[in-house]
């Protein structure tokens, strides 16, 4: 068995092993012999699907058998899952004994994987043990807050947080704010929770958008809508109008969340345009909608709303208007650049036009290139025609993204063993000609 460094370096990028998600398709696909086989040899993500197989079946220690090899090495990732088998069978002492081994050798993710175990067990005393001490590192901060919810001892997080806070250094200290504020309010001191926000929104002329989204969400759950609305004319600005726009429209208040949307479109930039007619969408005015994007910038805008308008209509059942649309485009839909040929594609398909999808994308100039190949296949692969699909990935150049679909059409024409191999190849193997997008 590799070293845990190995293994970490292997298990990130799935080099030369099956992703997880490929596990599931040779599964999906009744492949699981091969999975098994796989695992035998090695493989840490087929491992890891028998393994689970077994644990449901009750046959924990095959699963553990299968899992003990890789954590032996040390790397968290397989004892983190020989762990989960543990808790699974009745032994969380052990799990937890594991975890909190690793956790003292250093693993970050052990700290946190052991206190939340140990507070599952109702051992809190000790999972406070290992986080207060560690409560400058977000990480760990976090998992804190997490395990203390509605164990009676918020006031004592409420101060690790207070000095997490007035230690970090002024542009991490949200992180901080943003914990100690959660905590405040489930407390019920909402007050004290909207203040501390307030004062940490602007730091260093900088605004920080992660507090402004919490500040808004808080008064908004608290009916605060004056606040709220000062928030949006002060720093907030959009952010917070979008807030308020989503929790009035949650509420059955769409009128209020147009109202406070409207004024923001007023001003011709796209982005609230875009959040405005997705409301308009969903509440079933989708006229309305592709007025407000009609309406919009023109400049290098026009093409990006023109198509945001299309397929609005198309997700409101009107695919055939919204093909009209794109028909009067000035530029024809082999002049127009790649990424809104696409999304003209997937349009025809919504609308069920997969064979005139499939004939523009045939007659394309860039047809011959990898990720033409990729959009044809994919389009044949949704028209149930795997065969053909298969056949435009194999004469077309070789590329990594495109090699999952690839790999899922040979299974699924029974050629798994050329899937595999294909799966199982390290990125680095596999050509990377130049992208249509760059």
């Amino acid at each position: 068995m590799e070293t845990d460094a190995k293994l970490n370096r292997r298990g990130r990028p799935h080099d030369g092993w099956l992703a997880p998600h490929h596990v599931d398709v040779l599964i999906e696909h009744g492949h699981v012999r091969e999975v098994e086989r796989l695992a035998e040899e090695g493989d840490f993500y087929c491992a890891r699907a028998i393994a689970a197989r077994h644990a449901e079946q009750g046959r924990h220690d095959d699963a553990l058998a299968l899992l003990t090899p890789f954590a032996d090495t040390g790397w968290w990732h397989a004892v983190q899952s020989l762990a989960g088998v543990l808790v699974s069978c009745g032994r969380a002492d052990e799990a937890i004994d594991l975890a909190i081994e690793h956790a003292e050798a250093g693993e970050r993710s052990a700290v946190n994987y052991a206190a939340a175990l140990l507070s599952r067990d109702g051992r809190v005393d000790e999972a406070f043990a290992m986080l207060r001490p560690r409560v400058a590192d977000s990480f760990h901060a976090r998992a804190l807050v997490d395990i203390s919810d509605g164990l009676g001892r918020d006031e004592e997080v409420i101060d690790a947080l207070d000095e997490y806070a007035a230690a970090a250094a002024a542009l991490e200290r949200w992180q901080a704010i943003d914990l100690l504020a959660t905590v405040l309010e489930r407390t019920g001191r909402v007050d004290d929770a909207v203040a501390t926000l307030q004062r940490n929104v602007r730091v260093q002329s900088m605004t920080c958008v992660n507090l402004v989204e919490h500040l808004a969400d808080l008064l908004a759950r608290h009916n605060r809508h004056e606040e709220l609305r000062a928030l949006i004319d002060g720093h907030g600005g959009d952010q917070a109008a979008f807030r308020l726009a989503r929790h009035l429209e949650h509420g059955g208040d769409v009128d209020g969340a147009v109202a406070v949307l409207a004024p923001l479109v007023a001003t011709g930039r796209p982005h609230p345009a875009i959040v405005l007619a997705g409301l308009l969408v969903r509440t079933g005015q989708a006229d309305e909608a592709l007025q407000v994007l009609s309406d919009g910038p023109l400049g290098g805008e026009a093409d990006w709303l023109r198509y945001t308008w299309a397929e609005l209509m198309a997700a409101s059942g009107r695919a055939d208007e919204a093909l009209a649309v794109l028909e009067d485009s000035p530029d024809g839909a082999l002049d127009m650049s790649w990424e809104l040929f696409e999304r003209r594609l997937g349009l025809l398909a919504a609308g069920g036009r997969i064979e005139q999808a499939v004939d523009e994308l045939r007659a394309h100039p860039h047809a011959g290139e990898w990720y033409a190949a990729w959009s044809l296949a994919a389009l044949l692969e949704a028209d149930g025609r795997h065969e053909e699909a298969l056949e435009a990935l194999e004469s077309s150049p070789d590329h990594s993204l495109s090699a999952d679909l690839h790999a899922r059409l040979l299974i699924g024409q029974g050629r798994v063993e050329e899937g595999v191999a294909m799966m199982r190849r390290p990125r680095s193997a596999l050509p990377d000609p130049a992208e249509p997008w760059i």
